[in-house]
């Protein structure tokens, strides 16, 4: 059987994301998750997952974790896989892969200089 929804219905639902929105105003935040409000919303492939982003750095010889840290930030690394659909590195040896995260920053540093100033300021720029 079909919802029927009044006026207060709506109300409410409106005044519910009115305080949503400003929640996230009032943060400095881009995003806010209402099931869990300290995760974030992390690009995945095709599709945006909700979670926590977790950092390990490992020691050369034994490859043990000695340190590690789980923010809700989404990193560089994710937002190149996502936007370069780049899971794993095409080349083989550690000098083709250095060259080829290299050009994947470049990459990335042009399109995200795009978004942040803009088209016609960039060519103003030049």
């Amino acid at each position: 059987m079909p919802q029927v929804c009044t006026t207060k219905d709506f109300k409410d639902r409106k005044e519910y994301y009115k305080n949503i929105s400003n929640k996230i105003k009032r943060s400095r935040e881009s995003q806010v998750s209402l099931t869990d409000p300290d995760s974030r919303a992390f690009p995945k492939k095709f599709k945006v997952g909700v979670g926590y982003n977790a950092q390990v750095a490992v020691d050369d010889k034994n490859h043990l974790i000695v340190e590690q840290d789980v923010t809700n930030a989404v990193t560089v690394f994710g937002t190149i896989k996502f936007w370069n659909e780049q899971d794993h590195f095409l080349m083989r040896g550690l000098e083709k892969v250095k060259a080829e995260f290299s050009l994947s920053a470049l990459s990335y540093n042009i399109t995200r200089t795009i978004n942040v100033v803009g088209v016609n300021r960039l060519i103003e720029a030049l």
